[in-house]
C-alpha cells in the first residue's frame, strides 16, 4: 500500500441504533411489564466490527448508509470519535437509521427486534465507494446483516 491515508481495513455493513431496555421479565403477549433501565448504544455488526478494527490501532473506513433522523448523527460521530474513516457512509434522506430495539430479562436472556432502515437501501453506490477503498487496502470485512448487495449482479464489480 503506497499511500499512507488510505484506510487498511474497509467494513461494508450495517449501522445501527440499539435501544436497549432491562426488566425482570418480559412481557407476555398483550402485557405491559415496568423496565429498570433503558440505555442507548451505537452498534450493528458492521460498525460494531469497524470499532473493533479502528481499537485495535488498524486505518479503517466504514461504507454503508444511515438516515437523515435524530440517530444519524449520533451515529457518524460516534464512529469519527472511534477513529473511523465515515467518508463512505451515506446519509439516506427520508429514511431512518437502523436500529436494534433489544430487550434484556433478570436472567440475561434477550429479545431482539431489528429495523432495518438506512441499511436496506444499499446498493451499487455503496458497492463503488467500497471497490474504491479496497483498491490499497489490505482487509474487506462483511457480513450477512443491515447493508447487503447482490454481489453477482456484474453492476457491482464484487
Amino acid at each position: 500500500m503506497n499511500d499512507n491515508s488510505a484506510p487498511g481495513i474497509v467494513v461494508l455493513g450495517g449501522i445501527n441504533m440499539d435501544l436497549v431496555t432491562y426488566s425482570d421479565r418480559f412481557p407476555g403477549d398483550g402485557e405491559t411489564v415496568v423496565g429498570r433501565h433503558f440505555v442507548t448504544y451505537a452498534g450493528g455488526k458492521g460498525a460494531n466490527q469497524a470499532v473493533a478494527a479502528a481499537r485495535m490501532g488498524g486505518r479503517t473506513a466504514m461504507v454503508g448508509r444511515v438516515g437523515d433522523d435524530i440517530f444519524g448523527p449520533q451515529l457518524l460521530e460516534g464512529m469519527r470519535q472511534a477513529g473511523i474513516d465515515v467518508s463512505r457512509v451515506a446519509v439516506w434522506p427520508g429514511e431512518i437509521s437502523g436500529i436494534a430495539v433489544i430487550s434484556i430479562d433478570g436472567s440475561a436472556q434477550n429479545r431482539i427486534v431489528q429495523v432495518l432502515g438506512a441499511n436496506a437501501t444499499c446498493a451499487e453506490a455503496e458497492a463503488a465507494r467500497a471497490i474504491a477503498a479496497i483498491a490499497g487496502a489490505s482487509v474487506l470485512m462483511l457480513q450477512l446483516d443491515g447493508c447487503t448487495l447482490d454481489t453477482r449482479s456484474p453492476r457491482t464489480g464484487l
